[in-house]
């Protein structure tokens, strides 16, 4: 499955050179409790595929537990405490370099004069009141265009499958969630200009101008199994019609 939207790109960097000398960084993010990011945006390839629909990967940060506030900190104390700082599941910025939050270890909105253009948080039982209320109106506040989060399905299992909020003069408003199947939730992002699903507890993009799926990691996989499946069908019936 090939969506065509921009020209192909080589892909997203998978390294950054080191920051300059005395580079103010971040410290690494806390672990979390519930670990549920990898399982949901990376193991599938979601975010992969989230990257390559994007394309600009110059200008096009996509980042995961990172720390994300108005000003970097170098210092674990100089964070704790402040309902300022966060460090979201994930985290994407349009028009920005990614050189710059690599060298930071994190996100500066200072570094950028912008906020994130939209965060995603995988709830569970255990922060579902932070994703809810402390981190809801914080994002706000910094300046972040859409919020995102969904229900891991870990601990309360009374929680929203999924839910999303848009900023509209400097407050959240929330983003329209259907439920177009039982068991299947969608809302559009403008940011992405993508449904965010989620179905079967499952994270999916939607392309509504294609009608089709963002393909996961195990779909590019089959499509080229069936594509290499058929070129040994083609050279197959060449050489017979050849009679070697």
């Amino acid at each position: 499955m090939t969506l065509k939207r921009r020209a192909a790109a080589p892909g997203p960097p998978f390294w950054f050179p080191d920051p300059p000398p005395d580079y103010v960084q971040f410290p690494d993010a806390p672990r979390k409790e519930d670990m549920t990011s990898p399982e949901y945006l990376l193991y599938h390839g979601q975010a992969r595929a989230l990257s390559h629909w994007l394309g600009n990967f110059d200008t096009t940060l996509i980042t995961f537990d990172k720390f994300l506030s108005p000003v970097p900190f170098a210092e674990l104390r100089e964070i704790e405490g402040r309902d300022d700082v966060f460090y979201p599941d994930m985290l994407i910025a349009l028009d920005v370099d990614p050189q710059v939050s690599a060298n930071r270890n994190g996100y500066a909105i200072s570094d950028y004069g912008k906020a994130p253009d939209l965060v995603m948080e995988i709830a569970s039982g255990s922060t579902v009141d932070t994703d809810e209320r402390r981190k809801r109106e914080g994002y706000a506040l910094l300046g972040v265009r859409e919020y995102w989060r969904f229900n891991s399905g870990v601990g309360r299992r009374n929680l929203p499958s999924l839910a999303g909020d848009r900023l509209a003069d400097d407050r959240y408003e929330p983003v329209h969630i259907e439920e177009w199947a039982p068991g299947r939730y969608r809302g559009y992002s403008e940011v992405l200009r993508l449904y965010v699903c989620w179905e079967d507890a499952r994270l999916e993009w939607y392309d509504p101008v294609e009608s089709v799926y963002l393909p996961d990691y195990d779909t590019v996989l089959r499509a080229r199994d069936a594509a290499e499946d058929r070129i040994r069908q083609l050279e197959a019936e060449n050489r017979r019609l050849r009679g070697e």
